[in-house]
This record gives C-alpha cells, structure tokens and sequence, in this order.
C-alpha cells in the first residue's frame, strides 16, 4: 500500500488552523463547542479510516470501502482517505470482474450476473462489467434484461459501438429489423470504420427487402 503520510499532512494542514482557537485557548465558549465537536466528528472518520485500512490489508476490500465512505461521511475533504478507498475499490472490482469472466466462460450465467453486479456496486461506470452483464443476462435467456443493460450501458458510455452492434444482433434475431438497422447505424454514425457494422447492415438490408417481397407476395 502507498506511503500517504505527506498527503495526511497536507489533509490536516487546514483542520489544524480551525481547532488553533481551542488548542491555544484563545476561542470564545460558543467557538470552543462548535471546534470540540469537530474534534470528535475527526476522531470518529479517522477510527473508520483506521479500520478500513485494516480491512484493505485482510483483502477484506469490500468492506473497507464502506469503512472508508463512513469516514468519508464525516470529514469529506480527507483527500488520503479518498485515495485509499479508490484504490480498495478498483482492486475489488478487478476481483469481482475476474470471478464473473471465469463464471461466463464456463456457461454458469446466474452466477457471472452476481459478480457483474457486485463489480459494478464498486463502480457504476465499470465498462466492460456492463457489457459482459448484459452479455450474460442474453445468454442466460434473459432477453428484455439483456436489452436493458445494453441500453443502460450506451447511456453511461455513448461512443462504445459494439453496445449498438450487440443491440441490434438480438434485435434481430427477434425479428425486429427495422430496430436493428437502427442500431447499426448509430455505431456507423460513431465509427465509419466499424467494418462489422457495415457488414451486418448490408445482410439486414438484404433481409429487410426480402421480407418486404414476401409480403407482397413475389
């Protein structure tokens, strides 16, 4: 684990100057409550910042995340706790991640779902966690849900094209073509170059008028 003495120093330069008044005396009454108050509130996320270093260090990385946002609820500019609970954060994540791609690859859905789930409570945001859920939810035969947690995922992450690639593939096999064209032409509008794309529009449109002749009979 990094060496943050020098950030702690730095996190603590302007909580020393707040509690000066009391340390030197110098406070009215009202001032010395409203700083002893703040003495303790220090105290208390400095005790949660302490324990969940020690979580860290157990590999008990979920549940100092929570000891550090704990922490962090009563003194939210610790910037050194900060730090340390987005370093336990990414690392359980990439842990979660892992177990879900093995999970995946060995065809056990339900269970990838869960570490997909877990990976994302530790960050939203997480990429590729969101596609292979959505993956998993498709291969699991969840079909609304897969498509959910695609457009879920095109949401938090416009440009990712294979999102609208991944759309308009079960869109398709639903039978849904005018959907998937647009999807496909979306990730296009994205990326020119996405040559899978462009192939996949070529077949839906060949597809597409197919259908359409079908339907008129030739």
């Amino acid at each position: 684990m990094k060496d943050t003495t020098y950030e702690n120093l730095l996190a603590m330069s302007s909580f020393r100057q707040s509690v000066l008044p009391l340390l030197t005396g110098t406070g009215s009454p009202g001032r010395t409550k409203e700083i002893e108050a703040k003495l303790q509130k220090y105290f208390v996320a400095t005790r949660h910042t302490i324990q969940a270093q020690l979580l860290h260090c157990s590999d008990r990385r979920r549940e100092a995340v929570y000891e550090y946002k704990r922490a962090l609820a009563l003194n939210p500019e610790d910037r050194n706790t900060k730090y340390l609970m987005n370093c336990a954060a990414e690392a359980q994540k990439m842990n979660d991640f892992s177990g879900g791609e093995e999970f995946l690859k060995n065809e056990k859905y339900a269970e990838a779902i869960e570490e997909y789930k877990k990976a994302l409570e530790m960050d939203p945001h997480f990429l590729f966690a969101l596609n292979s859920l959505a993956i998993a939810h498709y291969r699991n035969g969840e079909t609304e849900k897969a498509l959910d947690a695609f457009s879920h995922l095109i949401k938090i992450h416009p440009a990712y094209v294979q999102a609208y690639y991944s759309l308009a593939a079960i869109y398709a096999d639903q039978g849904r073509f005018t959907e998937a064209k647009a999807e496909l032409e979306k990730a296009l509008t994205i990326n020119p170059a996405f040559e899978e794309a462009r192939t996949g529009l070529e077949k839906l449109e060949a597809m597409i008028s197919t259908k359409k002749l079908q339907e008129k009979g030739y």
